[in-house]
């Protein structure tokens, strides 16, 4: 049996991914339904995450880093035209497919939201979070992918956990960061 959290975040992920068709976000080609358990058949990409490959490739080549963050920033742009935030953007979240092209996968976290309309929820994974996440207003979600991927772009130059040091935001200092 499912928890709660964990249906809404399967319902998040489907209702995203069913819509957003792009090269470089993750594709639902099907739903398999069975008595304790939901199966979701997506595309196949056997070339790990890219946390993964910076920990085995690093220092990685600019050409490298431009590839994989051009893919990303495509796959936020597109997702944002259509209304949708990711709000888990990190290294570990990004798929290579057998031509090292990146592919944003786990929408568990998305949103759709109109033009201007503010969220109240802050989530994400710490070290990718914006300094606005940890405060209690409410906020808009879009700016914290941008946020979260240049988070990515500084572990794609400077290897894993390198914006960790730069990026520990808590409530009581976030106003001054």
């Amino acid at each position: 049996q499912l928890a709660l959290e964990d249906v809404v975040a399967l319902e998040q992920e489907i209702r995203a991914i069913k819509v957003l068709t792009h090269t470089n976000i993750v594709r639902l080609f099907d739903l398999i339904h069975g008595k304790n358990q939901i199966c979701l058949v997506m595309t196949y990409l056997p070339g790990g995450n890219v946390y993964e490959y910076i920990s085995t490739h690093h220092p990685l080549g600019v050409t490298e880093i431009q590839t994989f963050f051009a893919g990303v920033l495509q796959a936020v742009g597109y997702m944002h035209q259509r209304g949708f935030s990711h709000r888990d953007i990190k290294p570990e979240n990004v798929l290579l497919d057998t031509d090292k092209n990146p592919v944003l996968i786990d929408f568990g976290l998305s949103t759709k939201t109109q033009p201007g309309q503010m969220v109240k929820s802050a989530c994400g994974t710490p070290g990718f979070m914006a300094p606005e996440l940890s405060t209690s207003r409410p906020l808009l979600p879009m700016p914290t992918d941008l946020w979260a991927t240049g988070c990515l772009l500084v572990e794609l130059f400077g290897g894993n956990d390198s914006v960790k040091p730069l990026n520990d935001i808590s409530p009581s200092n976030a106003e001054e960061k």
